[in-house]
């Protein structure tokens, strides 16, 4: 199997070497251009060159399915880069594994959009980036939901602060696109993964946009929004509740997660130290508490932020060596509808 990467830096070398510890025939290939060579490891730059480092044969965007057969590409660029380049692959019939959020604009989503009404029957395999799609403690919180352990749901806050300066110390921030406007930077996209799993969690409800604040704040040295607050009201048949969906890019130390409240109970995910407190107690028909027991429940999951990254290349890759279709929840057409949520937030 052949794979082309387009965008070398810490993304994409993240995934080639989660690709070389798992497949032994497959080659590497990357284009010619402005690429990183800067060698990286999960923590810090390393000394090296990347096509070196990983075998990596350099081609012509031309030589593309002409001289070369490429089976899939990886998109891993800064995001105003991503529907060009999913754009001019898709025409080309190479699968594609594109890093999130596949856009910056309105004019990005169009593209989306086309291609997705071009591949309705997914003749191409398109897989977006989004790791926490793979989050063990999302996907139970969700099965929890369904099950209505804690009651009606009642309202839900989520959120996720963290200073911009310390995604990648080891980087001048304000150099990079997180803190452009022109290179799609801005809280509303770096911290996109609360919009998506948002909708993931919610996927049978109506979800509503209220109202949203966004603006820049903190004295950091980015020309995007810094912070976004926004409300909804979701719905369903006889259920109503509000989701507060507060993000920055300032915060110290840093904070991710959510609570949902419910009619019998509430359930806090903390998405830093991976866990569920899931809290219980039972009430009479007029809301009193038939006594004043609260059960506890803590869970937590082990497993490390690189096996997401794992999980979601591992299934792409598989699903292209099973030649069998990308299931719709790692797919474009959600993947849309994260992206055209996250811009709603940001007018």
């Amino acid at each position: 199997m052949n794979i082309l990467f387009i965008g070398i830096g810490i993304i994409g070398q993240r995934h080639i070497r989660n690709i070389k510890l798992k497949f032994k025939n497959i080659n590497l290939f990357t284009i010619k251009g402005k690429h990183s060579s800067q060698l990286y490891n999960d923590k810090k730059p390393l000394k090296g060159d990347v096509n070196s480092k990983y075998r990596l044969k350099v081609i012509n965007f031309s030589e593309i399915n002409t001289n070369i057969k490429i089976d899939a590409a990886f998109i891993c660029l800064p995001n105003n880069l991503h529907s060009k380049f999913l754009k001019k692959l898709f025409e080309k019939n190479v699968n594609i594994f594109l890093e999130k959020p596949g856009g910056i604009n309105n004019r990005d989503l169009k593209v989306l959009k086309k291609i997705q009404t071009k591949n309705k029957k997914n003749k191409i395999k398109i897989m977006l980036g989004y790791h926490l799609r793979f989050n063990p403690a999302l996907i139970n919180l969700r099965m929890l939901l369904k099950k209505k352990t804690i009651g009606n749901i009642l309202n839900v806050l989520i959120n996720n602060g963290e200073h911009i300066a310390d995604y990648r110390p080891y980087q001048k921030y304000w150099k990079v696109y997180h803190s452009k406007k022109k290179g799609g930077g801005g809280v509303s996209l770096n911290q996109i993964h609360e919009v998506d799993y948002l909708l993931f969690l919610f996927e049978k409800y109506d979800i509503k946009l209220i109202n949203s604040f966004n603006d820049k704040i903190s004295n950091t040295k980015i020309d995007t929004e810094d912070t976004i607050t926004s409300n909804f009201v979701a719905r369903k048949k006889n259920e109503k509740f509000l989701i507060t969906l507060l993000l920055n890019s300032y915060e110290r130390p840093k904070s991710r997660g959510l609570k949902i409240v419910g009619s019998k109970g509430k359930i806090v995910a903390n998405l830093i130290n991976n866990s569920l407190e899931i809290y219980r107690f039972k009430t009479l028909a007029n809301e009193m508490m038939s006594n004043k027991k609260i059960s506890k429940k803590l869970i937590k999951f082990k497993f490390q932020r690189n096996d997401l990254f794992k999980e979601e290349v591992y299934y792409f890759i598989n699903a292209l060596k099973k030649k069998k279709p990308i299931d719709p929840k790692y797919g474009l057409e959600k993947s849309i509808k994260s992206l055209e949520l996250a811009l709603k937030l940001k007018k």
